[in-house]
């Protein structure tokens, strides 16, 4: 099927994107990652509704691989560098601004609460540097 490259490039993008969601939707319905540090998440749905939006999810996939094939879309090639390498920036900069510093715009730390949070801080750039070697 032919039509312009921008419209191909967006739908191809648009399909990765729902694919994407429907991972995270399996992911948390399959009780995978429920319970870290930051997050934990409850369950909301009975069985039967977890069933069912399984059940939808799964169309929905068939449905959307079927687009991407259909219309002859062109998969999105990343690299493993790729994608760790704007993670680790992505941390990066969520860290430097986490530091006391950057928690100013929400009021002043004393100064023993803002060295230990500097100091957790810290420690976790000295790890994700090491990503970097």
């Amino acid at each position: 099927m032919h039509f312009p490259s921008s419209h191909r490039r967006s739908l191809s993008v648009t399909a990765r994107i729902v694919e994407d969601s429907l991972d995270d939707i399996e992911k948390v319905l399959m009780k995978k990652d429920q319970v870290k540090s930051s997050r934990r998440v409850t369950d909301s749905f009975d069985n039967d509704a977890r069933k069912r939006i399984l059940e939808t999810v799964a169309r929905l996939r068939i449905s959307n691989d079927e687009m991407f094939r259909h219309l002859e879309l062109e998969p999105n090639v990343f690299s493993e560098i790729q994608i760790v390498r704007s993670r680790i920036v992505h941390l990066w900069a969520v860290l430097r601004d986490s530091k006391s510093k950057g928690l100013k715009r929400f009021g002043e730390l004393p100064a023993d609460v803002a060295a230990e949070v500097d100091r957790h801080v810290d420690h976790l750039l000295a790890i994700l540097k090491e990503l970097l070697r």
